[in-house]
């Protein structure tokens, strides 16, 4: 036996179908519906973005510095030899000291107490200076005023002192007192032509070795005999400016 309404239920009309017909539509519906605004939020955001790009190009000019670096600037250090020979330990190197700068109390160029010089008899002391910084420096050589002596008769108004320095290749670069001029003595070698160029331009890694004569003049008076003076040297390497 069929009931009345199967027939509707198998023609999809009957009451349960129609529900679910109409339960198929309203959910087709909310799709489009989401869809729709899905469309509009992503069509008003391209605006935006659209809008903000061009007003963006008319109120905003932007540079940008995408390379910014910074260097340290070299240094020149020195380095004092004993001898013609840098490659024994030096006595010291500026650059192993913070502040760049060194006291070498084991080479006396004067010389020294233990053979002194009588009449008409000199010595003489050697040492090289080496840059070892980075940079191309001027190196000079100045001195303080000389201590000890006499006051009646003091020697270190007649001791005379000379400064011969060369270069690595064997090239005098440097002779006090020049030919013609008169002669050093530890009370003038800070006045006359002090501090002493050595050399404009010792490079990095150069060397000037320099020697240093101590002499006593022939007709010295016996009443400087005996007597002890010292006298502090100064070298100093400055760097060049980088042109």
């Amino acid at each position: 036996m069929k009931f009345p309404f199967s027939r509707a239920a198998d023609r999809g009309t009957g009451p349960v179908s129609l529900q679910r017909n109409a339960i198929g539509v309203v959910t087709r519906r909310r799709r489009r519906e989401l869809l729709l605004w899905l469309s509009s939020v992503v069509a008003v955001v391209l605006l935006v973005l659209g809008i903000n790009g061009t007003l963006s190009a008319w109120t905003n000019a932007i540079v940008h510095n995408d390379t910014n670096t910074a260097r340290a600037a070299g240094s020149v250090a020195l380095a004092e030899f004993d001898g013609a020979d840098d490659t024994d330990p030096a006595c010291v190197d500026t650059a192993d000291d913070g502040t760049n700068e060194a006291t070498c109390a084991g080479i006396d160029t004067y010389g020294g107490v233990t053979t002194p010089l009588a009449p008409g008899q000199s010595q003489t002391s050697t040492v090289t200076l080496k840059n070892t910084g980075s940079e191309t420096g001027t190196l000079t050589l100045g001195a303080d005023a000389p201590t000890g002596g006499s006051a009646d008769a003091d020697l270190a108004t007649v001791l005379q002192v000379t400064v011969s320095c060369t270069a690595a290749d064997g090239t005098t670069t440097t002779a006090y007192p020049a030919d013609g001029d008169p002669a050093v003595t530890p009370a003038t070698f800070d006045s006359v032509a002090s501090p002493w160029q050595i050399t404009a331009s010792l490079a990095a890694g150069a060397t000037e070795t320099c020697t240093i004569g101590t002499s006593i003049p022939a007709d010295t008076a016996a009443s400087y005999a005996g007597q002890t003076i010292s006298q502090s040297l100064t070298w100093t390497l400055t760097a060049n400016p980088i042109p």
